[in-house]
């Protein structure tokens, strides 16, 4: 089974799904029947540490992508991340438009995602998972939409 994990902020911010999806990633690196593919960006600027020492010590059993961020697009990362909701979703937008050919070309049976933004734009062939790591303090109408492009969600929270 191939299995990509979509996770655009794993090598510059240690969030709380950053840290969810890279305990994901040591996880299912131990299933020998598994293909791994981690898509994330290409970090401007210092790796995560927790980040960097997983790639050193699984690249051998997972497949790590960093995508280049186009230079006009240099201006997202400008606003440190975790401190305002359009950031995040234009970053998942332009992540989501960078990562789908090689969606497209591995034909993955599962993708997996963290963020609902980060869901959207996946080929039809593979199944979409999102896994939610928390509730909103207020509820975001179009989150509701998103939901029904996912074929399966996971959450840590009864909400």
């Amino acid at each position: 089974m191939k299995i990509a994990i979509i996770q655009p902020r794993i090598s510059y911010f240690a969030g709380g799904s950053e840290k969810v999806s890279l305990r994901h990633i040591e996880y299912l690196s131990k299933y020998k029947d598994l293909e791994i593919y981690v898509y994330t960006v290409k970090a401007s600027k210092n790796y995560t540490t927790e980040y960097k020492n997983i790639l050193n010590n699984l690249k051998s059993k997972v497949n790590f992508h960093e995508l280049e961020i186009p230079k006009r697009f240099e201006y997202i990362y400008k606003v440190f991340g975790g401190t305002n909701q359009d950031r995040w979703d234009s970053e998942s937008i332009l992540f989501s438009n960078l990562v789908y050919p090689f969606l497209c070309e591995k034909k993955f049976d599962v993708i997996l995602s963290y963020y609902f933004v980060d869901t959207l734009f996946k080929p039809f062939c593979s199944k979409n998972i999102v896994y939610l790591g928390g509730y909103p303090r207020q509820e975001i109408p179009i989150y509701n939409s998103f939901l029904k492009f996912c074929d399966g969600t996971f959450s840590n929270s009864s909400n």
